[in-house]
């Protein structure tokens, strides 16, 4: 392969990977307490909770909200559970998350994943946008 071929490879992976990611709404790093056994995945961007995912949801008995989450790498769905914590009033991803998602794609602190809710077919999808260096 000639150089000028792996240029244009090169550069049309990475402005591939850079469109990918901006059809993220929410982009963010694991954080310790996301993968440690805590059971939950803390989503920092209430505004995107309120705007697309409660508005899509129906609350379960006990104060929380099944969410079907989709993840695109794999093409798996699981359902887990959208909760306000009122202690942090921050809104949380329960009941599932270490098993269907830190353990099942051995997700590690510090790797970046990137959400976005899917109108079309009413689910949050995920994505492992970078695995930590």
């Amino acid at each position: 392969m000639s150089l000028q071929k792996m240029h244009c490879n090169i550069a049309t992976t990475s402005i591939a990977n850079v469109i990918w990611e901006d059809l993220w709404t929410v982009k963010k790093e694991l954080t310790r307490s996301n993968v440690d056994g805590s059971s939950r995945l803390l989503l920092g961007n209430k505004g995107f909770v309120q705007e697309h995912i409660l508005p899509n949801v129906i609350e379960t008995g006990g104060g929380g909200f099944d969410v079907n989450v989709r993840d695109v790498d794999t093409g798996s769905e699981h359902m887990l559970v959208l909760k306000l914590r009122k202690s942090s009033n921050s809104y949380v991803l329960t009941k599932n998350w270490v098993s269907e998602f830190v353990k099942r794609r051995e997700l590690e602190e510090n790797d970046e994943f990137g959400l976005r809710w899917n109108d079309e077919n009413s689910r949050l999808e995920f994505t492992l946008l970078r695995r930590k260096l």
